[in-house]
């Protein structure tokens, strides 16, 4: 087995470890502990040891982690010495001091072996897949209706919900149901613990696709037939395959009725596609075909966004940010404490009930971690996008964006995911690497 074949087994178990921690329900779960959390941290520094030993240890890549380390070590660590309300301590160390410097060691030994967002293109892989086999389940079991629940798991998650599994592989609950033209049914969640946490997933996963995913030579000739009459386009092989891939990423993300995730594809299609230099047949089809994909997409925001604007979970989500805010103000430097979700309570609002779950993860480390955390997000975020758009990096540049604003309207901030999407900014900030 050569070195990349191994280097990828790699990546993709550890890009398992991190989809799983992504809001799903097995790291919620309160009918088995699976450990996600630990296994992660321990993976990851197995990993590196595996690399260590295939590669070898490069001075500079070890001395460039290590000025990091040294602000960012002190930034966690004086948080965590006086800030005393911390409500999940295991989970701060896992994250903070375990997973995160492991990860940024990781991906900085990767990228100086020319496998730069090798780890992401895994992670891109994987939700394809699960992309497709959840959007095969839902429409079985929701549209058609010939599949049915063959059990239940107990999750925590805004409070303890009871799930139903489709043979652990797929999930539904009633609270993510959805009802357009008149019709109700159920939201694609997959084995996450709500649409949009799926949604953010298949998100990152298209956008890995349009700026990261590269081309190969070997080309292959669609025909087919129009209004005009027959029309013949070259393709390269990887290409048409991508093609393939964001159709299904695009689609399966449709099921999630997520108008968060239908504003995100459109931006990310726009910074993408709008900078065109250079005219010819094929921008000119991209051109054509752009104004179709944003009447649709547009047109499906409009019917979610009328069917949600008067709904509990709407109004929540922008009740979040209120919250965030007044807590924030309570204790500016240090916040009410990581994962506090008590303190948070008496600023909600009371038509929430019992739904006391964050759904801004930007507002929440600022409320829970004050002006100290909010710095270890922020600096590698904002600071990943000014040196790539002077750097003149535009796949990065826009990658960085996107994660801005998932990170800000989507609660991921205490999952691998954005701590690996953090690593990536450090990355983008040091300009010799060529991302």
């Amino acid at each position: 087995m050569n070195t990349k074949k191994i280097v990828n087994i790699i990546d993709y178990i550890l890009a398992i470890m991190i989809i799983m921690n992504c809001n799903t329900v097995f790291e919620r779960s309160i009918n088995v502990n699976f450990h996600i959390q630990e296994l992660g941290c321990i993976f990851v520094y197995v990993s590196i040891i595996m690399l260590g030993a295939l590669f070898g240890l490069n001075r500079s890549t070890i001395f460039k982690w290590l000025k990091i380390m040294i602000w960012y070590i002190p930034l966690v660590g004086i948080y965590f010495v006086f800030r005393n309300k911390i409500m999940m301590k295991t989970t701060y160390i896992h994250l903070f001091f375990l997973f995160f410097p492991g990860i940024l060691l990781y991906v900085y030994l990767e990228s100086k072996k020319n496998l730069r967002m090798n780890l992401y293109k895994s992670i891109a892989d994987i939700m394809f897949v699960v992309g497709s086999i959840s959007s095969v389940v839902w429409f079985l079991s929701n549209i058609i209706g010939v599949l049915h629940p063959s059990g239940k798991m107990i999750v925590n998650w805004g409070g303890e919900r009871i799930y139903e599994s489709f043979w652990g592989i797929h999930y539904q609950i009633a609270w993510q149901s959805i009802k357009i033209f008149g019709l109700t049914g159920y939201r694609n969640i997959s084995f996450f613990c709500e649409a949009p946490s799926l949604s953010l997933m298949l998100t990152f996963a298209l956008i890995y696709e349009l700026y990261f995913r590269e081309e190969q030579k070997s080309a292959i000739k669609i025909r087919f037939k129009n209004i005009l009459g027959k029309y013949e386009k070259t393709l390269e092989k990887q290409e048409c395959f991508r093609l393939i891939r964001v159709i299904v990423l695009v689609l399966s993300n449709v099921t999630t009725f997520s108008a968060t995730g239908y504003i995100l594809m459109i931006v990310a299609f726009i910074l993408k596609y709008v900078r065109i230099d250079k005219i010819n047949r094929r921008n000119i089809i991209k051109k054509l075909a752009f104004p179709i994909i944003i009447i649709i997409a547009g047109s499906l925001i409009y019917v979610v966004w009328n069917q949600k604007a008067d709904s509990p979970q709407w109004l929540t989500r922008f009740d979040d940010y209120i919250v965030g805010i007044s807590a924030w103000k309570s204790n500016k430097i240090l916040g009410v404490g990581f994962g506090n979700v008590d303190a948070l309570i008496p600023y909600m609002s009371t038509f929430r009930s019992s739904n006391t779950g964050i759904s801004s993860g930007l507002f929440a480390v600022l409320a829970q971690g004050g002006i100290i955390l909010a710095l270890v997000y922020l600096f590698p975020l904002i600071g990943g996008i000014v040196c790539t758009g002077v750097q003149k990096k535009k796949n990065m540049c826009a990658f960085l964006m996107l994660a801005t604003i998932e990170f800000i309207v989507t609660y991921f901030s205490y999952t691998f995911l954005m701590l690996l999407i953090l690593a990536y900014g450090y990355l983008a900030i040091d300009s010799e690497q060529q991302l």
